[in-house]
């Protein structure tokens, strides 16, 4: 063992370094947790969240005159609007309730007593948030464009 190197940071550095171990449950929870987290009923509130950006873009592009700088006007409005506004709330949304729906449906139990390390599990449902918030904000933030720049 390395001069300095820990008992617990070295089977953290073992497990890190057993790829073929994990690498099958990572997948298995980060799938499950993307499909529940893209597919709840929290889709709903995404998509009256994308249909607002929507007409607030379309409206904004429309009411803009075609002089001066429409393009950063369009791009600083849907910054603060998707950015500063919608994204933390939809994180807040989905990752809230994204350790309690699996306690709910009682999946948490699989997960935790299986013989993965825990974080592991956690990074794989950490990992299925970024990606899930990432694909519902790029498609918002589509929508605002083009709602916008088809306008002007």
């Amino acid at each position: 063992m390395a001069a300095g190197m820990t008992g617990r940071k070295a089977s953290n550095i073992a497990i890190i370094m057993d790829v073929g171990s994990w690498l099958p449950a990572f997948t298995a929870i980060f799938l499950h947790t993307g499909r529940k987290i893209l597919f709840s009923r929290k889709t709903f509130l995404t998509i009256l969240i994308l249909l607002f950006v929507g007409g607030i873009m379309g409206y904004a592009g429309s009411e803009i005159s075609g002089g001066g700088d429409t393009a950063g006007e369009g791009a600083d409005m849907l910054d603060a609007l998707v950015l500063s506004f919608f994204m933390p709330i939809i994180a807040m949304i989905f990752g809230g309730s994204m350790i309690r729906d699996d306690i709910d449906d009682r999946s948490i139990t699989q997960v935790v007593t299986s013989p993965v390390p825990r974080s592991i599990s956690y990074m794989a449902y950490y990992t299925a948030l970024s990606y899930s918030l990432s694909m519902v904000m790029i498609l918002i933030t589509a929508t605002g464009y083009l709602a916008f720049f088809s306008q002007t």
